[in-house]
């Protein structure tokens, strides 16, 4: 007869095997009130400007796309990263603005980390092979959950843009157009500050 502590610790290693599948539900739940974030988002057309705290890592990535066999590609840039998964339709909406301001500025400046939250390599690379256009900026896979954690991600899309010194400068939730003018003159001018500070 198992006592109330074998009971228990089977309860919660149940639990852990299946925290990702918890935490995967809860951001499928939370993507469902894009709608009104997305409409809030569109009266500003920008990120927030937020407190510039050092930005975590890409601890536990899995890369596709990525430049390089480390993070140096990243190093001294400002860098857009946007979280994201195949089954979010604000995020796929917004993926070709993204790719247009990513392709629009100089690779020594700026850079794009796309995280897909939750999904394995071959649902993200037959939804990458698929996709018109070719998306061709770094995507990191979080499979776990740990990216997702560390960066303070609720709901998705959300997206944080990093200056040259690897702070948190801007965060916006929910859909935006990123090849707005808007969004290009505050990254151009987070490039200009940290270039004339440097």
């Amino acid at each position: 007869m198992l006592g109330f502590s074998d009971t228990a610790a089977r309860r919660f290693k149940r639990f852990k095997i299946n925290l990702p599948r918890i935490l995967i539900a809860l951001a499928l739940i939370s993507c469902t009130f894009n709608t009104a974030i997305a409409q809030n988002a569109a009266q500003t057309n920008v990120p927030t400007s937020i407190d510039p705290l050092p930005a975590p890592g890409f601890i536990g990535a899995q890369w596709i796309n990525r430049p390089s066999a480390d993070n140096e590609f990243l190093k001294g840039k400002v860098v857009l990263v946007n979280f994201w998964a195949t089954w979010c339709p604000p995020c796929i909406k917004e993926l070709p603005s993204i790719l247009k301001l990513w392709s629009s500025l100089d690779r020594d400046d700026f850079e794009v980390v796309a995280v897909n939250v939750g999904e394995n390599r071959a649902t993200v690379q037959a939804f990458l092979d698929k996709f018109d256009p070719k998306l061709e900026f770094a995507i990191a896979l979080d499979t776990d959950l740990e990216i997702y954690n560390s960066w303070e991600v609720r709901p998705i899309p959300t997206t944080y843009i990093v200056d040259r010194e690897n702070n948190w400068r801007y965060k916006g939730l929910g859909e935006f157009d990123f090849d707005s003018a808007k969004i290009r003159t505050l990254i151009q001018q987070l490039i200009q500050e940290d270039s004339n500070s440097g």
